[in-house]
């Protein structure tokens, strides 16, 4: 496949890892599981797609909590 290929060119290719947390329930503490090895950067958007800012806590590499004023649902994109 063509990323083997291109690895083969180059040596070691690291792909950035993503995760996008859906937060169906409206709550105003999202505890998010991501399992990407790495404290990421969160972006929030709410169900009607505007950005929020919350207070991101990294509990781990791999999990994350946010805390907002009200509760609302929509995900987190971790990068």
């Amino acid at each position: 496949d063509i990323l083997k290929k291109f690895d083969d060119l180059t040596g070691n290719v690291v792909l950035d890892k993503n995760y996008t947390h859906r937060q169906i329930e409206a709550k105003n503490i999202w505890n998010i599981k991501h399992d990407l090895k790495k404290i990421p950067s969160v972006t929030i958007v709410d169900s009607g797609g505007n950005e929020v800012i919350g207070d991101v806590k990294h509990l781990s590499e791999n999990e994350l909590t946010i805390s907002f004023s009200y509760e609302f649902s929509g995900s987190a994109i971790l990068n």
